[in-house]
């Protein structure tokens, strides 16, 4: 058995000489070949993994040449979310959008959030109109049920809001916590008029 074994083995492992039958020869080509897609099939997934990581570090450091390579030359997913990059330690810390302290992996705060939603924590208003020009989701909800415009005001980043509102953000958009971004608005005691005055016209 162990002979038999050793024999089918050597069968896919080593090349077949001249006097060996056909079909031998036809099953090393065939496992060598299907060999082959494999080792592409997880190089390729290796590649994507690393690009979706760049782009979201791209994304936090707020590094538009960066991200803007990783879209056009790589085709990186504008849409994607938390999760899927498999973050390493070094993307996965973030500003926390109300201490400001670091690390908000260990209490899942990014869990479920696009780009979008990071670019309106971390970035500036030329990000949020990157990814919006690339085809990012305006009205994309995290596991909480909180779109973009709802980060923007829990960061009290008005102009990004405003921007938001501007491409058709929906301002009734109700997380699981059952408030819209109107909600925080009115508990953050903000003052910007123009802000309250777009999201009055917003609503109707």
């Amino acid at each position: 058995m162990r002979f038999l074994e050793s024999h089918k083995h050597k069968q896919f492992s080593c090349k077949p000489s001249e006097d060996d039958h056909i079909s031998v020869k036809e099953k090393f080509i065939h496992g060598k070949y299907a060999e082959k897609k494999f080792v592409h099939k997880v190089e390729d997934s290796r590649h994507l993994l690393s690009v979706a990581q760049q782009l979201w570090e791209g994304v936090r450091k707020n590094d538009k040449k960066t991200v803007y390579r990783l879209i056009v030359v790589y085709q990186a997913d504008v849409n994607a979310v938390h999760g899927q990059a498999s973050l390493g330690s070094d993307c996965a810390n973030s500003l926390n959008p109300r201490s400001g302290s670091a690390d908000l992996s260990s209490d899942g705060f990014f869990d479920g959030c696009s780009l979008l939603h990071l670019a309106c924590q971390t970035a500036d208003i030329g990000m949020v109109e990157l990814l919006l020009q690339h085809g990012a989701n305006i009205n994309a909800c995290d596991l909480r049920g909180q779109i973009p415009l709802h980060h923007s005001f829990l960061r009290g980043r008005t102009e990004i809001a405003k921007l938001l509102l501007s491409r058709g953000a929906d301002p009734q958009a109700v997380d699981k916590e059952g408030k819209t971004p109107f909600h925080l608005v009115q508990e953050s005691a903000l003052d910007d008029v123009e802000i309250i005055a777009l999201l009055k016209v917003a609503i109707g």
